[in-house]
């Protein structure tokens, strides 16, 4: 299996690196220590296309090496897969041997096999993007006679009396399941996979002690119920059985604490400390994100002292009760939760005043402007959309200080062409600018819509 898995790895790996594959490159591309010249913003190394090929061909001949194998196909002969180029060289020798071909005609399947594309192409003398090419062309030009030898019903014709290719992909494949789902345990081919997978996912939720008994029982892959049903019956338990006790556990203590520490009294003043969030039963016919309105009704009205003012119903209630909730808090706390230097705190008239994105945007001002260190939204920034305009600007101010934005328009679309800048900053350094067509770099101002016609 492990040999089967390897495979797998070096096919998936190949069709990833073809995906950007350029001409013209060295037989071989080192792809450590000095060779390494190319880094991203991360500073982590950038690899061409043709030293992942290298790196990636390097690993199957170890691989192979290791495994050490031969396949014996009697009067046919033998094959080399102790590395790439014994195998190209050994697969194409069989099927062109001028001493096998009559054999091979009457040998069932191996008649059609295509190997011409095998004759020239090793490592040895081409470059290792060319042999990965050649060997997944082999592959795709022969996928019929693939498929026969995954499902076991190969045919070498008249020569299956004395070829035995004891290879069983389906049965490779079950047995590796098994292993994982009963280690240190016969094979059973009578259990199915449905039953090993279960057993499986069990094992891995079982390892993870946050997640209670109640939550694993769920994961059923024989139950008939929709996936629908099966999600929203996870959802509930989950929010029971795991969000609830955290918020017990963990948050509640942790705003004991933050109490105790408050020396002003300003937060023994608002929380109820002893608050417990109770476990939530969904009511007939609804769901639990349908009801996300009422489950914060019920923590808001338990948790805040003095709040009333929570209106229950369904999720279009939401947003509304979230501005009252902060104008209660604002008004109770005044400064409170504000930076000693910001200039001005709105007073409880003030934020009465308040419409709803002026209170967002009031939030999120002050809240940047206390947190971020190289930001300060001016305070006349009153619209969520400006706020995040001159967020976005300063942000860009970080990354390419050579560029002005300060005309770009203040709006969505305005946010969205810096942000396109933001996106061709992190991405360039990652582009191999030899790919032709593949990739392109990304310029700089060309626009959020440009960025989207040329990625």
């Amino acid at each position: 299996m492990k040999k089967m898995k390897r495979l797998l790895a070096i096919i998936l790996a190949s069709l990833l690196i073809l995906s950007s594959a350029t001409a013209g490159a060295s037989a071989y591309q080192a792809y450590k220590d000095d060779a390494l010249t190319n880094y991203d913003f991360t500073d982590t190394a950038v690899l061409t296309t043709e030293q992942y090929a290298s790196m990636l061909l390097d690993y199957a001949d170890k691989a192979l090496a290791q495994a050490n194998m031969t396949v014996d196909l009697s009067i046919l002969g033998s094959l080399d897969l102790t590395s790439i180029d014994n195998a190209l060289s050994s697969v194409y020798n069989l099927l062109s041997a001028p001493g096998t071909r009559l054999i091979i005609w009457m040998a069932g399947d191996l008649a059609n096999v295509e190997y011409k594309s095998l004759k020239d192409v090793r490592r040895s003398n081409r470059t290792d993007v060319e042999v990965i090419k050649t060997l997944l062309q082999f592959l795709a030009n022969n996928k019929d006679i693939v498929k026969k030898l995954i499902n076991g019903s190969l045919s070498f014709g008249i020569a299956n009396a004395f070829i035995n290719l004891d290879i069983d992909i389906s049965k490779m494949a079950r047995e590796a399941i098994w292993k994982m789902a009963y280690p240190d345990t016969v094979y059973d081919s009578n259990n199915n996979i449905d039953n090993m997978l279960q057993v499986i996912i069990q094992n891995a939720l079982a390892g993870v002690k946050e997640i209670p008994e109640s939550v694993r029982n769920l994961v059923d892959l024989n139950s008939t119920k929709f996936t629908y049903d099966f999600i929203e019956d996870l959802l509930q338990t989950a929010y029971n059985d795991i969000a609830v006790p955290m918020l017990n556990d963990q948050t509640m203590k942790w705003l004991g604490q933050e109490i105790d520490k408050d020396t002003t009294g300003t937060l023994a003043g608002l929380f109820n400390r002893d608050f417990r969030v109770s476990p939530y039963t969904v009511p007939a016919g609804s769901t639990l994100v349908a009801e996300l309105n009422n489950i914060a009704g019920g923590i808001v009205n338990g948790l805040l002292k003095g709040y009333t003012g929570w209106v229950d119903g369904d999720n279009s209630k939401l947003t509304d009760n979230v501005v009252s909730v902060a104008r209660f808090v604002l008004k109770k706390t005044g400064g409170y939760f504000f930076p000693d230097w910001q200039k001005h705190i709105a007073t409880p008239k003030e934020i009465d005043a308040m419409s709803k994105e002026e209170l967002i945007a009031y939030i999120a001002r002050s809240v940047i402007n206390a947190s971020v260190g190289y930001m300060y939204i001016p305070e006349d920034v009153t619209t969520v959309v400006g706020v995040t305009w001159e967020a976005v600007k300063q942000l860009m101010a970080q990354f390419l200080p050579e560029r002005d934005y300060s005309n770009y328009p203040k709006t969505i679309d305005g946010i969205l062409d810096m942000l396109a800048d933001y996106i061709a900053y992190n991405v360039n350094p990652g582009v191999d600018l030899n790919a032709g067509s593949f990739k392109e770099a990304l310029n700089y101002g060309s626009g959020f819509e440009s960025m989207l016609t040329t990625a």
